[in-house]
C-alpha cells in the first residue's frame, strides 16, 4: 500500500507559508479519495529534515501493515 503525502509548512507566527502547498494538500485528499486523514505537526525542538524523516519512518510502517 502505498500511503500519499501532502506537506504544508506554516510560519513562525503560524501562517501558510504557501498557499500552493494548501491546494496541493487539498488535491492530494480528493486524488486519493481518501476516507481517513492522519496530520501530523512537529514542534521546535526538531527542523524540517528531522520531522520529515520521523514522518517517512511512520507512513513505511503504516504502509507495512
Amino acid at each position: 500500500m502505498t500511503i500519499p503525502v501532502a506537506t504544508v509548512e506554516f510560519s513562525k507566527s503560524g501562517q501558510v507559508a504557501d498557499e500552493t502547498q494548501v491546494a496541493d494538500a487539498l488535491a492530494t485528499v480528493t486524488d486519493a479519495r481518501a476516507t481517513d486523514v492522519l496530520i501530523l505537526s512537529h514542534g521546535w525542538n526538531n527542523d524540517m529534515a528531522a520531522a520529515r524523516r520521523l514522518y517517512d519512518r511512520i507512513r513505511q510502517r503504516l504502509a507495512s501493515r
